[in-house]
Parts: C-alpha cells; structure tokens; sequence
C-alpha cells in the first residue's frame, strides 16, 4: 500500500487531491484512519500548519501496522483551528467530513510545502 500511495502522491498537486489519493488506497481495508489537521498544539513538539492522515491497522500478534501521510502547509505564520478525529469503518465518511468541514476549505487554498509518506509497525 505504501508505494502505492507514493507513487499517487507525486502525481497530485493539491490538497484535495492528496486527500482523495489516501483514501482511495486505503479503501476497502479495516482499521482506524486518524485525521489531524490546523495548527498543532505545543504537545507535539512542532511548529506550523499540517494536515496528517494515518490508517491503522491491527496485526495478529497486536501490533499495529500504520500508514501516515503528513502534508505541511504554509500558514504564513498565521494559527488556524486544530481538529483531530478517530474514525473506523463503522464511523461514517471520514473524507467527506475532511472535504466538507470549514477548515479544509481554508487548508485547501494553502502552499503545499512538502508531503510526507511513511510506514511503521507499534
């Protein structure tokens, strides 16, 4: 899934885009998408605007394998809501409430500065 991802990313050019490729390539599998997205708070140690998505998945010794997504914006210095959501498939349509929500519509319109796309086991 991870190249795959990857490789859709490098053919995106906003916002929107980069949103629709993640969820396109996670579709269909279970676990957890974890959506973060604004100015992050002082506990994550990081300055700026991001907005992040990670799938979760759980492995069969209880580990979990994840997918993140992180893409930094240019806020221009300037702070903008934070909203972070837990979602499962059970949950309703994670990308229609990132696409729809007030904040997206603001991120959307930003300079994207760099997108990052990883994977680990936890």
């Amino acid at each position: 899934m991870i190249e795959k991802l990857e490789i859709l990313i490098k053919s995106c050019n906003t916002l929107e885009e980069i949103v629709n490729a993640f969820f396109d390539v996670v579709e269909g599998t279970k676990g957890e998408v974890e959506y973060v997205a604004g100015t992050l708070p002082a506990i994550y140690m990081q300055l700026g605007c991001k907005f992040m998505l990670v799938h979760s998945t759980e492995l069969e010794d209880g580990e979990f394998y994840q997918i993140s997504m992180d893409v930094h914006l240019d806020a221009e210095d300037k702070v903008y809501p934070y909203d972070h959501k837990l979602y499962d498939e059970n949950d309703g349509d994670l990308r229609k409430y990132i696409l729809e929500s007030d904040l997206f519509a603001v991120l959307k319109n930003m300079v994207i500065l760099d997108v990052d796309v990883y994977d680990a086991e936890t």
